[in-house]
């Protein structure tokens, strides 16, 4: 099992569980996280080693991410798995599914790649090399098969781990935030590059409307594969949580947070956004070459068009994000959003983890 930031992390953990549930006699290994690790998936390389954004920072790990290659490619002869379980993670994961293949290994493949919005290339390597391909958005189904993939859409499995998170009013009690006061949730990242980029022009943000929007408090959801010393910055009103990213967003008016799966996070919480993203400049302008999407944000692209902001590269200035925050904590504004986000939610559906549990098993001949 392969999952290389920290929502593979957390779908690989509950995937983990489910499918131990289901055959105890099954075990695991790979790369992952803490929370894959908790779930009992023995981690080879941890994935923060890993986690990059942008062509150019990937460079900067290449050793690492070689030795982690090397080291699961030795493991295909000398542990033989019955199948792997690959995560999302497609600069790692692919090469690693040709391998796979060559090895005679099935390979299930959960959370596709985003090739529709870049290198739809990859979609014919992953026809060669994947056995079936779990997709967790409904639209991608139609694309894959169109290049020959078996891909079948198994739902978000979002759904199910945010099933009885904390309604707002409760989160608020749990955090110490009273109703009156004002909540704008920060959430830069669970990459300390994204974190080194982003959370700068967010605290700026945030300090413009510390000003202008009476009581309001300002909490970092700090991500699983980060620590309190990866943030470059702190001001003496933020307020740091870790292991508390939903209670966070649910307690929030609004939220800046960086594109990722943050993002859906907070739209299936029903949480108003501004999302951000910010890469190395070589890296952008490369990928604006590569690029056949409109937006980044998964709301957004589930929605098919720009319901909540995305300030992209130049334009995550602290002005212009305070401005879309204050935007959003206008009333009509917030209920548009509300609703739209309420509608995107509509658009998903739970078991997610059962369905690939069960692909799995197929796999590996396990009825």
């Amino acid at each position: 099992m392969v999952a290389g930031e920290a929502s593979g992390d957390l779908y690989g953990a509950h995937l983990a569980r489910t499918l131990r549930e289901m055959a105890p006699e099954v075990s695991f290994y790979g790369i992952g996280g803490v929370k894959m690790e908790e779930a009992g998936v023995e981690i080879l390389y941890g994935c923060e080693e890993l986690a990059v954004v942008g062509i150019t920072e990937a460079l900067s790990k290449g050793l690492q991410v070689w030795k982690a290659y090397r080291a699961l490619r030795r493991s295909l002869s000398e542990r033989r798995p019955s199948v792997a379980v690959l995560i999302d993670y497609p600069g790692f994961n692919l090469p690693l599914a040709k391998a796979l293949k060559g090895a005679g290994i099935p390979v299930l493949y959960y959370v596709s790649p985003q090739v529709w919005a870049w290198r739809p290339g990859r979609a014919r390597k992953m026809a060669e090399r994947v056995d079936r391909l779990a997709v967790i958005l409904p639209f991608e189904v139609e694309f894959y098969r169109s290049y020959g993939v078996k891909a079948h859409f198994v739902g978000h499995p979002l759904c199910d781990l945010l099933e009885g998170s904390p309604a707002g009013p409760v989160a608020r009690a749990r955090l110490g935030y009273s109703e009156e006061e004002t909540v704008i949730a920060i959430l830069p990242g669970s990459r300390s590059t994204e974190v080194r980029r982003l959370l700068g022009p967010m605290l700026e943000a945030a300090r413009i409307l510390r000003h202008s929007v009476p009581q309001s408090r300002f909490p970092l959801a700090l991500a699983p594969t980060l620590r309190e010393d990866d943030l470059p910055r702190r001001e003496p009103w933020l307020e740091v949580f870790e292991g508390r990213t939903w209670e966070v967003m649910a307690a929030s008016d609004v939220m800046m947070v960086a594109s990722g799966t943050a993002t859906l996070e907070g739209a299936l919480l029903g949480v108003p956004m501004v999302i951000l993203y910010k890469v190395n400049p070589i890296s952008y302008l490369l990928g604006r070459m590569m690029v056949n999407v409109r937006h980044i944000g998964l709301p957004n692209l589930l929605a098919g068009r720009e319901v909540v902001p995305e300030l992209i590269q130049g334009a995550a200035t602290p002005w212009r994000i305070a401005e879309e925050v204050a935007a959003l904590l206008g009333k009509r504004r917030r209920q548009e959003v509300k609703a739209a986000l309420e509608e995107i939610k509509g658009t998903l559906k739970g078991g997610a983890s059962r369905r690939v549990a069960e692909m799995a098993l197929e796999l590996m001949g396990v009825n």
